[in-house]
């Protein structure tokens, strides 16, 4: 079974702000299709917090800055191949150098199936719960800490939740709100510990 990765660093020195590191800021690699830039649109509305950041020009490390300037502790970087979302990669904010953002985790995606191509509709969530109960495998049961790192504590009272269940290849992640399916379901095949491994 998989442990929680070390909180950032914002966490560990304002530790009297929670809310800080229960934002993140999802964004893509430099010019994107129109599929990754759905992708991302989806995602922030399934995940509480979450900010969406058109990349432009902008660097990794100014993406650190922008996330800092909003209270993030969180920066996910959605990357392509073939107009496809491939990978997310995951950085950790340092609020004592915002500009050297922490490699932090890759997700990396076996495939992805927008709201819109499945004809559902995407609800906004407001608070997120993470079911990993049918994980059986390191991947799923990482993915879920990925989940969790993201949107925050949340109560079995939350309308919102994303289960993760084990399959031949792959784990899959599906958002519901109350009954209602959402998001995207996103297909992932392996998660990668970085640079703030023990």
């Amino acid at each position: 079974m998989s442990s929680h990765a070390p909180r950032p660093t914002c966490f560990l020195i304002y530790s009297m702000i929670t809310a800080w590191c229960d934002m993140i800021v999802v964004t893509t690699s430099r010019s994107p299709s129109q599929r990754t830039r759905s992708f991302v649109k989806e995602l922030v509305a399934v995940i509480p917090g979450a900010h969406r950041f058109t990349r432009g020009k902008y660097t990794i490390s100014e993406l650190g800055y922008v996330a800092s300037r909003i209270g993030a502790g969180y920066v996910w970087v959605v990357y392509e191949k073939r107009g496809n979302p491939s990978a997310i990669k995951v950085y950790s904010v340092d609020v004592l150098s915002p500009s050297m953002l922490l490699e932090h985790r890759l997700v990396l995606l076996h495939g992805v199936s927008l709201s819109r191509e499945r004809g559902v509709p995407l609800i906004r969530i407001g608070c997120l719960s993470v079911d990993t109960s049918m994980c059986i495998s390191d991947t799923c049961l990482s993915a879920g800490d990925v989940f969790i790192e993201a949107a925050g504590p949340s109560s079995s009272s939350c309308p919102g939740r994303v289960a993760l269940h084990d399959k031949d290849k792959y784990t899959e992640a599906r958002f519901m709100h109350g009954e209602t399916e959402t998001g995207p379901v996103i297909r992932i095949r392996g998660v990668r510990v970085l640079g703030d491994k023990d």
